[in-house]
């Protein structure tokens, strides 16, 4: 984390202890106007855009710089006092700058140079019609040199950084500069182990005085560029050496601006620290079409606009970031988008908004370069990137995020000896997508590398166990995966263990099969009168407004224990325990159009399905519970369960899984896929439920695209199950054994296979499973022999009673486990 809670709590409440007083202020002087309730509102919204964009600037996607490998890297090569690295200064956008200084620093390395002079820049024009110039500018007009000094210093203190040629003024030997191309003294990228030898032949030839601290020798390095082979050079210094550089802090907060100026408008949930690649928010594209573009052939815009518009449709992004130097063409992309129903924006858009005019002419002050920073720091930040393979902008983005693919450490993209020189070998042919470190020809099919949402980055996983990789490998897998085996490989061994593979767990379902639940929003506020709750959620500057119904039990002793029914209750209720119902369609249509408050809060492109958007809900409900004291309605906010019967069973299964606070769970005939159902145990082949695929709006949009390829989820639903396994916690399953699109088979194996993760935390007993034929099959009318096992869980976990057995396992469909034990290849732990 970016702060100790302890700091956090202490940097927000001086944000509105200063909101506060100066609301007194403006409160008690005379003569108080309209201006003075904006003012006023304006520090207190500034105070959370300050803590968003601090956080932001502290943390990089692929994490913080490890320079371990870096001074290994250092401590391996022979030093030469007095020899001194030049680079001449580059002219170019951001791209090919940062590339031609990282190499000068990579060969002054390799050579053993004891100094390096910071470089400096030529600039370009304030437009991409007057970019060509004659003037020099210093290292800080795209970098900041204060963190290249310490970083460079902190990882290879045998280099000594000078600050500007002009500084080797008393060093006569350095007046007649050694003039040197790389590619001079060999191939580097062939026989990269040669070039050092080959270096120091040519410098005796060269400069024949001898080198010493006091008689320095200077080296001019003539632009180098893409010639540094990846292969050379250790993963994790390959993966770090490119955060030597970093832009400056002005560019990085203006950046960090757009990136909360964007979450507030579209409603996104970036959480400003975190790290890595997170899916289903908005696509990044790069756009290069401008005059020069064409006249050498690049890639046309009717192909990369082509490419990047089908690219995000296939990944369901409906919001796209975009970045031109073409206004026409950028105005023709944003009407194509348009039509296809995606949205576009810019930084100049999103800066244009209220609350941002001080950051919107600070940009405006910036050269046209120096813009295009803003645009990096953002594209490299999207959920998917798009660029043209010509482009060394959309390179150096691309491979950026491809360090992130590799956890931190370097992965080839091209094969063993790829380089970034070798630009050839990956530009056959007509291929104009670059994107996170890869180039390809067609946008890949949905079982290849599946994003169609993101996971929830605001659960403790982030925190305690690191984050989920952006890109899982994509294999078949007809056997229920192991949940006790993370994604690397590691074995659960202790409980400790088992809550890292559970919030693990939980990103993977949400990021391919439910989306995203949204924290707690912004503001939340609550009435109750006569039995009604209204809750008013408030979000980004929007807010709705939901009720719930509660009905208190005629017998019993407040504050009573609730149970939260999805449309309404069809288990029997013992005396003593309160219901509380909600309209949970009007939360989220469970159809494909995206209705409901929930997405007007969050915006139709947010990636959760309706039955993450029901289980949301259940959550706000709890929330507003806590606002009120329990002799004000009645309720223990500290024993809550959820029920519901079919598709809102499968809510309420969902709502359980995400939420803690809930200590019972009652899904009834929820079974079939989305509930208790694991995908892979169908009976009826691998294909998706056909309510399911219809009424696609319960998942997350572009699920059912999924159906022929369930077999690579890394996941199944006995994994669902498990999530709700903890201390003072319950689940009980109801089935329906007669009506044969519930899946009862596959639900009765699922189960069996879930109930393993509650046997090795030594909770066997609190996950029961009761199946049998209902009245006529009719659905939601369950049989008086399903009622002792209701009225037992929520004795237990509601009232705190111990007068029946939580342990039942029963099914009057005589299935028997046998069938499916083959697809369970793993064992039982006894986790500790």
């Amino acid at each position: 984390m970016l702060f100790s809670p302890q700091s956090y709590q202490i940097l927000t409440v001086s944000v509105v202890f200063i909101s506060v007083c100066l609301t007194g202020y403006y409160l008690l002087r005379p003569q108080i106007g309209q201006q003075d309730y904006h003012h006023i509102y304006r520090v207190a919204v500034s105070g959370k855009k300050a803590l968003f964009v601090e956080s932001a600037l502290k943390t990089q996607i692929d994490g913080a710089f490890d320079i371990g490998g870096l001074i290994e890297l250092c401590r391996g090569k022979t030093w030469t006092p007095g020899l001194i690295f030049k680079c001449e200064a580059p002219r170019g956008g951001v791209a090919v700058v940062r590339n031609i200084f990282l190499d000068c620093l990579r060969y002054a390395i390799e050579a053993g140079a004891t100094g390096f002079i910071v470089p400096e820049i030529v600039a370009r024009g304030t437009t991409p019609k007057t970019l060509h110039s004659d003037i020099n500018v210093p290292f800080e007009h795209f970098f900041d040199l204060g963190y290249f000094r310490h970083a460079l210093n902190s990882s290879c203190p045998q280099i000594n950084l000078i600050s500007h040629a002009n500084d080797l003024w008393d060093k006569p030997s350095t007046a007649n500069p050694v003039m040197l191309s790389p590619e001079d003294l060999g191939n580097f990228l062939a026989e990269p182990g040669d070039w050092a030898n080959n270096f120091h032949e040519h410098l005796e030839k060269s400069h024949r005085q001898p080198i010493s601290a006091n008689l320095p020798a200077l080296v001019s390095l003539q632009k180098p560029i893409l010639q540094i082979p990846l292969s050379y050079d250790h993963p994790v210094v390959v993966a770090n050496f490119g955060k030597f550089l970093r832009f400056r802090g002005d560019v990085r907060r203006l950046a960090a601006t757009v990136l909360y100026a964007m979450d507030k408008k579209f409603g996104l949930g970036i959480d400003a620290d975190e790290q890595g690649i997170h899916l289903g928010r908005y696509y990044g594209a790069h756009l290069r079409t401008a005059a020069d573009a064409r006249a050498a052939g690049w890639t046309p815009y009717s192909e990369q606009s082509n490419n990047y518009l089908q690219h995000a449709s296939h990944l369901s992004l409906p919001l796209i970031y975009l970045t031109s130097d073409n206004a026409e063409d950028m105005r023709e992309f944003t009407n194509t988008a348009r039509n296809m129903s995606m949205a576009v924006t810019t930084k100049e858009a999103l800066l244009s908004g209220k609350g941002f005019e001080k950051e919107l002419e600070e940009m405006k002050s910036m050269s046209w370069d120096q813009r295009e920073l803003i645009d990096y720091e953002v594209l490299l930040r999207s959920s998917a990137f798009g660029g043209t393979h010509e482009s060394s902008f959309s390179w150096n983005i691309a491979m950026r995020r491809h360090v992130v693919v590799g956890h931190g450490s370097w992965t080839p993209i091209g094969g063993e000896g790829s380089s970034v020189g070798r630009r050839e070998s990956m530009t056959e042919g007509r291929r104009s997508l670059v994107r996170d470190g890869e180039v390809g020809t067609d946008v890949p099919e949905a079982d290849e590398q599946p994003e169609s949402a993101s996971f929830n980055t605001h659960q403790s996983f982030k925190d305690k166990c690191g984050s989920l990789p952006s890109t899982i490998p994509s294999s078949v897998n007809s056997k229920l995966p192991n949940p006790f085996t993370f994604l690397n490989g590691t074995k659960v061994s202790t409980k400790e263990s088992w809550e890292c593979r559970r919030e693990e767990i939980k990103s993977l379902i949400q990021r391919y099969e439910l989306g995203t639940k949204p924290p707690k929003p912004e503001t939340l506020t609550a009435t109750y009168a006569d039995g009604k709750i209204n809750i008013v959620c408030g979000e980004a500057g929007k807010s709705v407004t939901f009720s719930a119904t509660i009905t208190l039990p005629s017998t019993g002793k407040a504050p009573y224990p609730a149970i939260i029914a999805l449309t309404g209750a069809f288990v029997p209720i013992p005396s003593g325990v309160a219901v509380i119902t909600y309209n949970n369609e009007d939360i989220a249509s469970s159809s494909l159009d995206r209705r409901g408050k929930f997405f007007s809060l969050y915006g139709s492109s947010h990636s959760a399905g309706a039955l993450m958007a029901w289980a949301w809900a259940a959550s706000r409900i709890i929330d507003a519970l806590t606002l009120f004291p329990t002799s004000t309605i009645g309720i223990d906010a500290s024993k809550i369960g959820v029920t519901g019967c079919t598709r809102h069973g499968k809510g309420a299964l969902i709502a359980g899984a995400f939420d803690d606070r809930i200590v019972l769970t009652i899904p009834q005939e929820a079974g079939g896929h989305g509930g208790p159902g694991c995908w892979r145990t169908t009976t009826t082949g691998n294909t998706i439920e056909p309510p399911i695929t219809v009424e696609d709006g319960l998942l997350t949009p572009g699920f059912s695209d999924r159906e022929n390829s369930i077999y690579k989820l890394p996941y199944d639903h006995h994994m669902l199950e498990g999530l709700i396994a903890g201390p003072g916690r319950g689940l009980l399953v109801i089935e329906n054994s007669r009506v044969a699109y519930l899946e009862p088979e596959s639900t009765y194996a699922c189960s069996v296979a879930g109930r393993r993760i509650f046997e090795a935390l030594g909770m066997n007993k609190s996950f029961g499973f009761s199946q049998a034929i209902h009245p006529d099959g009719v659905l939601c009318q369950m049989p008086d022999s399903q009622n002792p096992e209701v009225a037992a869980f929520i004795r237990k976990y509601l009232l705190g009673e111990e007068t029946g057995s939580t342990g039942v396992w029963k099914s009057d469909g005589l299935f028997s486990f046998d069938r499916w034990k083959s697809v369970v290849d793993w064992s039982v732990p006894v986790l500790l």
